[in-house]
């Protein structure tokens, strides 16, 4: 039989055992992990401090520690995957590491040289779709010629710095805006348009041209913005890239900018509002002139039509009617009252009373079809 003295210094090696399982599991930061440099074509490592080893450890360190509030994220849990490692530089007063784990994307911050913690995480990425990723208040470009457009130019925009735009203080904050991809394309190409608050789209030249012809104006990028945003977006495959189409920029009575957007994914004709052009982004309104088939409307005609009020301190002031490709002009009916307009945008003041007078609008195609009006979801 053991002594007792045996089975104390037993007793004591198994406790200082599970004391070292125990520190090992909190000190090694959960499961090990390879890491990898960069993440196939679309996304190189890039950045300054790409080689810079103690750098990218100790920001790896941090996602281990779990250091920062955003650490404690669903999207930022650390599996035994393979760790991408992305972006390291240095922009403005803080260092900046963007690392891949499965879907997730996690970035590491250092500000002023005073320690690293997990700034951000989010999921759903994907290296293979070639589309810019958000994180945090930073934008994470793909390979190639990429250009940000802030809504609103307020003159401390941020800096793309080796395929990150981010602001310069560690502080600071991303204000919402259109990336787009290289220079204005020729009449037949087809480029990529990212909204920072909205997702990828695809464009052709002349919505491409608008929106660099809308960054030159206060307040009319935004105006596109509203006019595509929607509380119905989807999220859509690589296959199933998502289009729109500028139909028309310019002023309403009351309204210094306006914008009307033709879109996919959900099919929304939407009209953008910007009362003041130097105001907040969230101050900038957002109308549905169409996005379901009506009663009488079919989903096989060859393209969509809609229209709204738009109002003033004094009641409506405006119609404003849209159609998309096969629409040639718009038919409006007002009380006794029949006129037409061309397509594809028609801005008519109004000067009938709308709580007596009913008004309808419809398109006709190039053979007089009639394409009956979409209509707005209640709300």
């Amino acid at each position: 039989m053991p002594s007792r003295k045996i089975l104390l210094v037993g007793a004591g090696a198994l406790t200082l055992l599970v004391v070292l399982v125990v520190l090992v599991a909190r000190g090694g930061g959960g499961p090990s992990f390879k890491v990898e440099r960069g993440d196939g074509a679309e996304f190189p490592l890039r950045g300054s401090l790409a080689d810079d080893g103690d750098a990218i450890d100790d920001a790896l360190q941090a996602w281990k520690d779990g250091r920062g509030s955003a650490a404690d994220s669903t999207a930022a849990r650390i599996s035994s995957q393979d760790v991408h490692l992305l972006y390291a530089e240095k922009i403005g007063d803080r260092s900046v590491v963007v690392v891949r784990q499965g879907d997730r994307l996690i970035a590491m911050d250092e500000p002023f040289d005073r320690g690293w913690y997990v700034e951000a995480a989010e999921e759903g990425f994907d290296p293979f779709d070639g589309s810019p990723a958000k994180i945090g208040d930073a934008v994470l470009l793909p390979n190639g010629d990429w250009t940000y457009l802030p809504l609103r130019d307020r003159g401390d925009r941020p800096r793309t710095v080796d395929g990150l735009v981010s602001p310069d203080s560690a502080y600071g904050g991303l204000e919402p805006g259109f990336v787009v991809e290289g220079r204005l394309p020729s009449r037949e190409k087809v480029t990529k348009v990212y909204d920072t608050e909205v997702g990828l789209f695809r464009v052709d030249a002349g919505t491409r041209r608008a929106i660099a012809d809308a960054s030159l104006r206060p307040g009319a990028l935004l105006a596109i913005h509203a006019a595509l945003a929607s509380d119905q977006d989807e999220r859509i495959g690589p296959r199933g890239l998502r289009s729109f189409e500028v139909l028309w920029t310019g002023r309403l009575a009351g309204v210094p900018r306006a914008a009307v957007v033709a879109r996919q994914y959900p099919d929304r004709l939407g009209l953008g509002l910007v009362r003041d052009p130097d105001g907040l982004v969230s101050s900038a309104a957002s109308l549905d002139l169409g996005s379901r088939a009506g009663a009488l409307g079919t989903r096989r005609q060859p393209g969509s039509v809609g229209a709204a009020y738009v109002s003033g301190d004094d009641g409506p002031r405006t119609v404003v009617a849209a159609g998309t490709a096969g629409v040639e002009r718009l038919e409006f009916l007002v009380g006794t009252r029949r006129f037409t307009r061309a397509g594809p945008v028609a801005v008519v003041p109004v000067d009938w009373d709308p709580l007596t007078t009913d008004a309808v609008v419809v398109g006709r195609t190039r053979g007089g079809a009639v394409i009956a009006p979409r209509v707005a979801p209640a709300r």
